[in-house]
Parts: C-alpha cells; structure tokens; sequence
C-alpha cells in the first residue's frame, strides 16, 4: 500500500465499485454495516492515517 498522496487535497478516498448489469442511475445505493451512521463524527489528529470500512449495495441483487 503506497502514501504517496493522489492529490494535494488534504482528504483522499478510493472506491471499488464492482459492475451491475441492471442498475440505472436513478437506483440510489443501499448502505449497509459496517457503513458508520449518517451522524458518526470523527477527530483525528495532523499526519495521522485513518481508515473506515463503507459499504453499500444495490437495491437491484
């Protein structure tokens, strides 16, 4: 895993988004745990690393 920075904006996340035959997109995603709660609030420190598990699916299975 590198910690190289893919931008020089201070927040940076990477998504896998695995392909879906019959989603459109006026489907929104469902999100399910370990996704945080939409009122979860973190601190954390200058030059720490963070990481958080989101996960999410579509309605269409």
């Amino acid at each position: 895993m590198s910690t190289t920075p893919l931008s020089s904006i201070p927040l940076q996340f990477l998504l896998h988004v695995p392909p879906c035959d019959r989603c459109t997109c006026d489907s929104a995603p469902q999100f399910v745990p370990p996704t945080p709660a939409s009122d979860e609030c973190y601190s954390i420190d200058v030059g720490n690393q963070f990481q958080v598990s989101i996960r999410a699916r579509s309605r269409y299975r």
